[in-house]
């Protein structure tokens, strides 16, 4: 089915969105924590690990939250040594990112539904 493909891709932009929106304009400030959480520990890494040709639920999801935490640690690290430490341009960074995967994850999906044939979408 089609439409279970792009939950994933809705969700992560979604998700980016909102912590954008939590974080630096203060709207919703009862839901920073809960929201700030749920990204930096998943978003990061699903929008990547949804680009390698798996289909285990469980392993995605487990990979997501390694790969999440080891992209906050590189981006925190490489800007604490550049000298240009700040909470709000690390998370424009992984936001950055996360939507880069998601636009692979966009890419694929349209690539994929170009090449196969009509009965099989």
């Amino acid at each position: 089915m089609t439409n279970k493909r792009w939950i994933w891709p809705i969700v992560l932009m979604v998700s980016t969105i909102a912590v954008l929106l939590v974080n630096l304009t203060g709207w919703g400030q009862s839901l920073r924590p809960v929201i700030a959480l749920w990204f930096l520990c998943f978003c990061p890494g699903m929008a990547f690990i949804r680009l390698l040709p798996m289909d285990e639920g469980y392993v995605q999801v487990t990979l997501a939250i390694m790969f999440s935490l080891v992209l906050d640690i590189l981006v925190a690290g490489v800007l604490v040594y550049a000298g240009a430490w700040s909470a709000e341009d690390a998370l424009l960074v992984l936001a950055g990112l996360c939507a880069a995967g998601v636009m692979g994850q966009v890419g694929q999906l349209l690539v994929r539904r170009r090449h196969l044939p009509p009965h099989a979408l």
